[in-house]
């Protein structure tokens, strides 16, 4: 995190599944002067709401993730500036594209870019990258797409390695 956070200058955020819900387990903080700190370390939020959380339900498998809305859907709709249909669609995209990006929920002028992290094929995290919107044009986001796909390949694989030497 703390490299990708060096390489892009912006807040980047780990987002770790509990159930249906995800917490911000760490964040790391870019040189950029204008911080976008859109979540605290702590903080849970149900799977749908943020880039990372977003990121990690779009990685489920689309009837497992239907019952995760199903379970979320009253707290989704309790936030101001999306609604379950919205989440739904986000997911849907996240789904075919591998990745998330979408502007902060209550946070405006924000934007951030999410990935899941999958541990023998299921997303068990997300990392994200937030950034004011102006910074966020798409050529950029491109290149940051690139940036969290390296880091998030590198990072699964060390999980893997991890996980495979414990049994």
């Amino acid at each position: 995190m703390a490299r990708i956070a060096n390489d892009t200058g912006d807040t980047v955020f780990l987002m770790i599944r509990s159930g249906d819900d995800a917490v911000c387990a760490d964040r790391a903080i870019g040189s950029y002067p204008i911080k976008t700190f859109v979540v605290d370390v702590g903080t849970r939020r149900p799977l749908g709401i943020g880039s990372g959380n977003l990121a990690i339900l779009s990685a489920l498998p689309e009837d497992v993730a239907d019952l995760i809305l199903g379970h979320n859907t009253a707290r989704i709709n309790s936030y101001r500036d999306i609604d379950i249909q919205q989440v739904r669609d986000l997911a849907a995209q996240g789904r075919s594209q591998g990745h998330i990006a979408m502007d902060v929920v209550g946070v405006h002028g924000v934007r951030a870019l999410g990935m899941a992290v999958l541990l023998n094929g299921k997303p068990v995290a997300a990392i994200s990258i937030a950034a004011i919107s102006a910074r966020m044009v798409p050529e950029r986001e491109q290149k940051l797409l690139k940036v969290l796909s390296r880091e998030i390949a590198e990072l699964s694989l060390m999980l893997q390695q991890r996980t495979t030497k414990s049994h």
